[in-house]
């Protein structure tokens, strides 16, 4: 995948534009950004068709958020039928992100250990170690993934638990880039490098310029700012805005952002 961006010339505005294009999968796609990204449970587009989805939009001109969360239960069968998430879920024309969490549901705080993530399937608790998460991103090949990192922070988290955080983070995506590096079935998926470190501004840059020099990183998602939910429609810009411009900072100009 190849990410070119170009920055927008407006005095005292930090704006850029970009596009997508050059997707293994889907080599003919070039998707403009900023791009907003369609929400899914397991893979399917909610409360849509596919028949309605196709009424409303150019379905090509379209990228999937598959949140593991909501889509484990889906493993197995994406593991048998070895095409991946996408042509499973009958969506294969769009590009297909997957990231960790789920965004529309509250994250449980607490649950984290040092070796693996809580996620929360619709029959319980599920515990993912690097090598767990990976095998299920070999199965759903998704054309890009959030690495397994620990997003378990929010503006009242304290500075252990930030730190905690970018520590427990840093050595999940050591285990999941080595074997990025080192797989058949993720060799056309691109790995999102996650930056974390809650409202900690000096965890926040050691977390981003760590990831910023590993060859493997094509991109990062911003993460670990609230747990998810509609409590995240409270949180005010200023709030926040302070925290994403300092991890800005921190990042190459030319690689691809994500926050949800």
């Amino acid at each position: 995948m190849k990410f070119t961006v170009r920055p927008v010339d407006i005095p005292c505005c930090n704006m850029r534009i970009g596009k997508l294009s050059e997707i293994k999968r889907i080599p003919n796609t070039v998707l403009l950004t900023p791009l907003l990204l369609l929400y899914s449970k397991g893979g399917s587009v909610t409360h849509m068709t596919r028949e309605v989805l196709e009424m409303v939009t150019d379905i090509s001109s379209q990228a999937v958020h598959i949140p593991l969360s909501n889509s484990a239960q889906c493993y197995n069968g994406v593991k048998h039928f070895k095409e991946g998430i996408s042509t499973f879920s009958g969506l294969h024309e769009c590009l297909s992100y997957c990231s960790v969490q789920d965004p529309a549901e509250a994250t449980r705080v607490g649950y984290n250990e040092k070796t693996s993530i809580t996620i929360w399937t619709h029959t319980g608790r599920k515990q993912l170690t690097a090598d767990k998460y990976m095998d299920m991103m070999e199965a759903f090949r998704p054309d890009m993934y959030q690495v397994l990192c620990d997003g378990d922070t929010n503006a009242e988290s304290s500075r252990k638990r930030s730190l905690k955080a970018v520590d427990v983070s840093t050595s999940l995506f050591l285990s999941c880039a080595d074997r990025h590096t080192k797989s058949q079935s993720l060799k056309d998926s691109v790995l999102l490098a996650t930056v974390e470190g809650g409202y900690d501004l000096e965890a926040r840059c050691q977390s981003a310029q760590m990831f910023s020099r590993h060859p493997t990183v094509q991109g990062f998602v911003i993460d670990g700012l609230h747990n998810n939910g509609t409590a995240v429609e409270q949180i005010s810009y200023d709030t926040i805005r302070p925290v994403i411009m300092e991890t800005l900072k921190h990042l190459p100009e030319d690689k691809l952002r994500v926050l949800h």
